[in-house]
């Protein structure tokens, strides 16, 4: 299939899509293959995905899956045997604010 493709339930790809996909959850099973822009909430990669990737929550790349290209998560998760290469960063949401691990020392030192 060539196209775009919007929904707000689960997309699962047993064949091969190239385009857009926007979508709350996307599922590319082992045979699939998916060669797009997409913008998922929450993705599992079974399969074989390329391209752009805005995946605000959970990507999970199973043993079998291969995932390539400019890649932004929110949580990730690698089985042994997948396969994840390009570009990657954490997606940031305009919600969440960063909470540093650590106070510099210099505050620290003025709360004692």
């Amino acid at each position: 299939m060539e196209g775009s493709i919007e929904t707000e339930g689960t997309l699962i790809v047993d064949g091969s899509v190239t385009g857009k996909i926007k979508c709350n959850s996307l599922e590319i099973i082992a045979e699939g293959r998916v060669d797009a822009e997409v913008d998922a909430k929450e993705v599992s990669v079974a399969g074989n995905f390329e391209g752009r990737m805005l995946c605000s929550g959970r990507l999970t790349v199973r043993n079998t899956g291969k995932v390539l290209g400019d890649i932004s998560y929110g949580t990730l998760a690698i089985e042994f045997g997948g396969l994840l290469d390009g570009k990657l960063s954490k997606y940031k949401s305009k919600e969440t604010s960063v909470v540093p691990f650590y106070q510099e020392e210099s505050q620290f030192q003025s709360e004692l």
